[in-house]
């Protein structure tokens, strides 16, 4: 799995991490849809979880 490193971005009164292009075009991403966050403090970890995106494929298949 790769790693990306992002920098926090202001979006309005808001914060907010952008999602490279290769992996949203890979999980069907789009503008607008719904994402779930759990958010864990005590581990300073936040995970989103992109509930209407299509499932990854197993082997990567270049033609």
């Amino acid at each position: 799995m790769p790693t990306y490193i992002q920098k926090i971005l202001k979006a309005g009164n808001s914060l907010c991490v952008s999602i490279p292009f290769k992996p949203a075009r890979v999980m069907g991403l789009k503008k607008g849809q719904i994402v779930k966050s759990e958010i864990d403090v005590l581990n300073g970890k936040i995970t989103y979880i992109f509930v209407q995106s299509r499932q990854l494929p197993l082997l990567s298949q270049k033609k």
